[in-house]
């Protein structure tokens, strides 16, 4: 993710973030699938319990743990300012027609800091304040409304031209499978790319910084509006700027993102909550590296009986046969492509009740072509059970 330099605050200090580029990692997805502005996902869903064993890479967990307790304070001020800028657009018992169902907010957990920083051989604090840009996560999950973008948009342009707020960074996630359609595509946008155009000017005026703004076409029909904001707040009577990221996105997008969310980490083998192993072990089959992902038939075939002990791996793949491996593959692929299609199924719901479509959204797409256990509703089901009987 490139950065564009300006002051931004983590750990109560001010600095300014440096120009650098954050290289796309290679996951175990299958697909490129967009969690947080680039590669990290902004999650909201319960905080896992268990710890890195090692320190293998990045930095101490007691460091971690530090720069989290360090942020909490700093989190609270920021979900205040998202408050504050959204009064009377959030829905409640006192404003049931607001446009916001939900706004969130979270601090990065001492697991997720350790996490990013082995991947990207960070080791020292000033390495974590100077490249870290998802310490802090809010999101506006909207409801069904075709002005509810545009007005969000109305009142972010306006914090913008008050100068309580600076854009850093602006993505707009669209659906891979639309790409080529270009009299279509922009139909899946939250926000009107003309708006979304008008905050890019509108900030370089005011503040000096041209935001980035891309359209990003993912392959796993992820669609939102991740910002990359600079939210002013008051640190010793001083005001100072946290660097944030926001997300916009649907209800029923919201809805199925916290099942890919899991599923991506277990795809992944990143650190979830232990309650969650009844999914892990359905998907566990299918838990494929991408290095095992990205090779052709041929490279499959030559393949030597030690190949599996130079990559982390469950158990279950190592122990099968090359036929037993090929026909996981195609099922894996199989299941990715499911997601996306479920992806792009619950964003059209959205629209769909925008014009008054009558669509039942307690239900995903249903699966085909694949075992009933990985249907999105009954892992979603599971999930649920998981989180109750945590």
């Amino acid at each position: 993710m490139l950065l564009i330099s300006g002051f931004a605050t983590n750990l109560g200090r001010k600095h300014i973030y440096k120009n650098k580029l954050e290289k796309n990692m290679p996951n175990n997805v299958g697909l490129k699938f967009t969690p947080q502005l680039d590669c990290d996902t902004v999650s909201f869903g319960a905080v896992t319990k268990k710890a890195l064993s090692s320190r293998n890479a990045g930095i101490s967990r007691k460091l971690a743990i530090d720069i989290h307790n360090e942020n909490l304070p700093l989190q609270e001020k920021v979900n205040l300012f998202f408050e504050k800028l959204f009064e009377g657009l959030i829905k409640n018992k006192d404003n049931p027609k607001g446009i916001i169902e939900k706004l969130e907010g979270r601090c990065k957990t001492p697991d997720s800091i350790r996490e990013k920083c082995a991947t990207r051989a960070w080791e020292s604090k000033d390495d974590v304040i100077d490249n870290m840009s998802d310490i802090h996560g809010n999101r506006a999950v909207l409801s069904n409304g075709k002005e509810n973008g545009y007005k969000l948009a109305k009142r972010i342009l306006h914090a913008v031209k008050n100068e309580k707020l600076k854009i850093i960074e602006i993505e707009n996630k669209r659906p891979g499978s639309v790409e080529k359609d270009k009299k279509n595509r922009a139909k899946y946008d939250y926000i009107p790319l003309a708006d979304l155009q008008k905050l890019v000017a509108v900030n370089k005026e005011i503040h000096g910084i041209k935001p980035i703004h891309d359209n990003d076409y993912t392959k796993s029909n992820y669609m939102a509006l991740h910002f990359l904001f600079d939210v002013p707040v008051l640190i010793d009577k001083k005001v100072e700027y946290v660097r944030t990221e926001f997300q916009v996105l649907g209800h029923d997008v919201a809805e199925f993102k916290k099942l890919d969310d899991l599923i991506y980490k277990i795809f992944n083998n990143k650190n979830i909550d232990s309650k969650y192993a009844p999914i892990s072990e359905v998907l566990e089959s299918l838990s494929i590296p991408y290095e095992i992902l990205s090779k052709s038939k041929n490279e499959l075939n030559e393949l030597g009986e030690n190949y599996f002990n130079y990559i982390n791996c469950p158990q279950k793949i190592r122990n099968m046969s090359k036929s037993e491996l090929k026909q996981k593959i195609a099922e894996r692929k199989a299941f990715d492509a499911y997601r996306a299609k479920v992806f792009l199924s619950q964003r059209e719901k959205e629209m769909h009740k925008i014009v008054g479509g009558d669509i039942n959204s307690q239900y995903f797409e249903p699966v085909k072509n694949l075992s009933r256990e990985y249907d999105m509703n009954n892992l979603y089901s599971m999930m649920l059970k998981c989180e109750n009987v945590g």
